[in-house]
C-alpha cells in the first residue's frame, strides 16, 4: 500500500520542492549574508504548497481506491462464500442422491435375489407336484411341463397350438368316443376362457401304452382380463380306475355268490339296517330286494324275535366275536351265524349274517334218531362192519348173547368165516343182501348181511 501511495502521489515533487526551497534559503541566507531572494523563495514555497495539495489528492484517491478494492474483495469473498455454500449444498444433495441410489440398488439386488430364490422354490414345487402340470400360451401351445407330466405322457411332440392336439389320442371314459382337439380342457380354457374340471379320459401314451387321467384346466389372464394362456393339471388315475373296475367286478362276484347261496345272506350295519342281501333273503322276508336294502332287519320280525335278535347284535358289538344261534319264525327253524366285520383298528363296522332253514333237517334228524335207536334196542345181535372187515359198531345184544353162551366178549365171533369174500361180492357184484349161518357153540344164528351205500 505504501509503495502504491508513493508511486501515484506528488510526494516526489513535494520532496524536490522542499529540497530546492531549503537549498535556496540556506544558500541565500548563509551565502548572501542574511539576504533573502524573495522571488525564488516564493517560487519554492508555491511549489511546496502545490506538492502538498497534489499529495493530499493522491492520498485521498489511494484511500478511495483502497476502499473500492476492500469492497470488491468483500463482495468477492461474499460471492465465493455463497457459491461455496451452494456447492456444498449441491454436494450434499448429490451425496444424498448417491446414497439413495446405492440403497435402491442394494434393495433391487436383494429383491432380485429374493425373486430368484422364490423362482427356484416355485420351480422345485412345480417339479415335486404329484400331478402333471402344463402351462400353455394363448394359442394352446405348450410352454412348460413338469416331471410328472412326462411320466404320464412320455416325451411330448412339439405342440404349438390347439391344432397340434390331433397328435394326442384319447377317448372319453364313459362313452369311448374319441376326444376332439377343441374338447380338451386346455383348448376350452384358451379359446373360450372357461375353467374345465375333471375330464375322465383314457389316453394312449406316446410309448403305445394306455392309461386313465383326470384332466382339468383354468385360463390365465393378464391385468386387463385377456386370456394369455392356461394352467393344466393332469392326474394319473390308472390305478384307481383299475381298482374301481376290480371293485365292481368283486362286487358283482360277491352278489353272484350271495345269490347262488340257497340260504339267506345279509350284510348289516351297526344298527341292524340292511346294507346288502341275496335273493333268498328277499324271498324269505317277502320283500323285493331293492326295497329290502336300507330297511331295518328287525322290522320284519315279531316283537319278541326282533328283541332277541337285537340282543344278539349288541352282544357281538361288545365282544367283537362271531355268534351262532337257532330260533324259530313263522313255524320254521333257522340256524343263524353272525360274523363281525372289523376295520384296521379292530372296531366293528358291519355284520355278515348267514341263516339256514333247518326245519327239514331237524325233522330228518328226528327220524334218524328214531331209527338209530332201533339197533340199540334190538334183542338180536346187530353189527356194523366197514369195507375192510373191521367192526365199527355192535349193539348190547352181542355182548349179552356171548355171555349167555359162555364165550369171550369178542364180537368178531358173529362174523361169517368168508366175510372177506362176502365184502368182495357186495362191492363188485352189486348185491345188497346176503344170508349166512354162524355157529357159536350149540347155537346157530342166521346172519342177514346188508350193504350200506355211501
Amino acid at each position: 500500500m505504501k509503495k502504491t501511495i508513493f508511486r501515484n502521489s506528488g510526494l516526489p515533487v513535494l520532496l524536490a520542492a522542499a529540497f530546492i526551497t531549503l537549498d535556496l534559503l540556506l544558500d541565500r541566507y548563509f551565502g548572501g549574508f542574511g539576504r533573502f531572494d524573495w522571488p525564488h523563495l516564493f517560487l519554492a514555497v508555491s511549489v511546496l504548497l502545490v506538492s502538498f495539495f497534489l499529495m493530499n489528492r493522491a492520498v485521498d484517491a489511494a484511500r478511495r481506491a483502497e476502499a473500492v478494492q476492500r469492497k470488491m474483495r468483500e463482495e468477492l469473498k461474499s460471492r465465493v462464500d455463497e457459491r461455496t455454500t451452494q456447492l456444498e449444498e449441491a454436494n450434499r444433495v448429490l451425496q444424498a442422491e448417491i446414497d439413495e441410489r446405492s440403497r435402491i440398488e442394494q434393495a433391487l439386488r436383494l429383491a432380485r435375489n429374493l425373486a430368484e430364490s422364490e423362482k427356484r422354490h416355485l420351480e422345485a414345487v412345480f417339479q415335486a407336484l404329484p400331478v402333471g402340470v402344463v402351462i400353455t400360451d394363448a394359442q394352446g401351445g405348450i410352454v412348460m411341463t413338469n416331471g410328472m407330466d412326462e411320466q404320464i405322457w412320455g416325451p411330448r411332440p412339439a405342440t404349438r397350438g390347439v391344432g397340434d392336439y390331433v397328435r394326442y389320442r384319447a377317448w372319453w371314459a364313459d362313452s369311448g368316443k374319441p376326444v376332439e382337439p377343441h374338447e380338451w380342457a386346455s383348448a376350452q380354457a384358451t379359446e373360450r376362457g372357461i375353467a374345465v374340471h375333471g375330464q375322465v379320459l383314457e389316453i394312449e401314451r406316446f410309448d403305445g401304452s394306455r392309461g386313465f387321467i383326470l384332466n382339468s384346466a383354468v385360463p390365465v389372464r393378464d391385468g386387463e382380463g385377456r386370456v394369455i394362456g392356461s394352467a393344466v393339471a393332469i392326474q394319473d388315475i390308472t390305478g384307481w380306475r383299475v381298482a374301481e373296475q376290480d371293485q365292481r367286478t368283486s362286487a358283482a362276484t360277491a352278489r353272484a355268490l350271495m345269490n347262488a347261496l340257497p340260504e339267506s345272506a345279509l350284510l348289516l350295519d351297526r344298527e341292524g339296517n340292511i346294507l346288502a342281501a341275496n335273493e333268498t333273503a328277499a324271498q324269505r322276508l317277502v320283500t323285493p330286494l331293492e326295497r329290502l336294502v336300507g330297511s331295518s332287519l328287525f322290522s320284519y320280525f315279531a316283537p319278541d324275535v326282533g328283541a332277541r335278535r337285537m340282543g344278539y347284535l349288541h352282544r357281538i358289538l361288545q365282544t367283537r366275536q362271531p355268534l351262532q344261534f337257532v330260533d324259530e319264525r313263522d313255524g320254521r327253524s333257522y340256524d343263524t351265524h353272525v360274523n363281525p366285520v372289523l376295520d384296521a383298528a379292530g372296531n366293528v363296522t358291519s355284520l355278515a349274517t348267514f341263516s339256514q332253514d333247518i326245519t327239514d333237517r331237524q325233522a330228518a334228524d328226528e327220524r334218524i334218531q328214531r331209527l338209530s335207536s332201533f339197533p340199540q334196542l334190538n334183542p338180536n345181535p346187530v353189527l356194523e362192519v366197514d369195507a375192510s372187515g373191521c367192526i365199527t359198531f355192535h349193539n348190547p345184544a352181542v355182548t349179552t348173547a356171548l355171555e349167555r353162551l359162555g364165550l369171550a366178549d369178542d364180537a368178531r365171533a358173529f362174523l361169517p368165516d368168508d366175510m372177506a369174500a362176502i365184502l368182495h361180492e357186495l362191492e363188485h357184484q352189486g348185491g345188497t343182501e346176503l344170508q349166512r349161518e354162524v355157529h357159536l357153540g350149540s347155537a346157530i344164528f342166521v346172519a342177514n348181511i346188508h350193504s350200506s351205500l355211501d
